[in-house]
């Protein structure tokens, strides 16, 4: 009696590998570790099934592909923050350095309307500028340093003289910060009016 025909086997990809290998490809192409860890994950997965599967199973070479993306997308993203954290804090810092310099320029504002009203005399110190800094919020704004936090962040080089008997008005420091917070360096606002970054004592 003869045998009847072996039905062929079908066998089909793992689409644990597929997917594991789909996320591989994502995480390394946007960094993510959210996409990475699964796809490690589905290439053990995959791995596994496809060599308990009695051959009905194919995909190895996916699920091999997916886990090593998955995992070089984990080793690869520590490396790129360490290396983007450092840009990122210059930028922080450079950004703090802008704001206090237009902090300085509007207490420079308020020095010389108080001298406008004060027949050309400066005042005694920022504490007198109550009324010329705007109100208490905004006071208290400009009087911050958003790098240490100190406050009052800006003092009066010079006080109780005329503005206008002031010599080189270029070069003449009138007000500066209390404390040097960016890396040694201060904000200064001269005579003039403008304002600078230099070097503090």
């Amino acid at each position: 009696m003869s045998q009847p025909p072996a039905v062929p086997t079908t066998r089909r990809t793992s689409s644990a590998a597929v997917t594991g290998l789909v996320l591989g490809i994502l995480a390394l192409t946007c960094f993510s570790i959210l996409a990475g860890i699964p796809a490690i994950i589905l290439g053990i997965v995959a791995l596994s099934r496809i060599s308990r599967s009695g051959g009905m199973l194919e995909g190895k070479g996916l699920a091999i592909a997916g886990l090593c993306t998955g995992g070089a997308s984990v080793l690869i993203l520590p490396i790129v923050a360490g290396l983007m954290l450092p840009a990122l804090s210059q930028a922080r810092a450079k950004a703090r350095e802008t704001v206090c310099m237009s902090n300085a320029k509007q207490v420079m504002v308020g020095v010389f309307q108080y001298a406008y009203d004060h027949q050309d005399q400066l005042p005694d110190s920022v504490d007198a500028l109550t009324e010329d800094l705007g109100d208490q919020e905004s006071r208290s704004r400009l009087l911050t340093c958003p790098q240490s936090g100190a406050t009052p962040c800006f003092e009066l080089v010079i006080t109780g003289r005329d503005l206008s008997s002031l010599p080189n008005p270029g070069q003449t420091v009138v007000l500066r910060e209390t404390q040097a917070p960016h890396h040694g360096r201060r904000v200064v606002g001269y005579a003039d009016g403008h304002v600078e970054i230099v070097a503090g004592d």
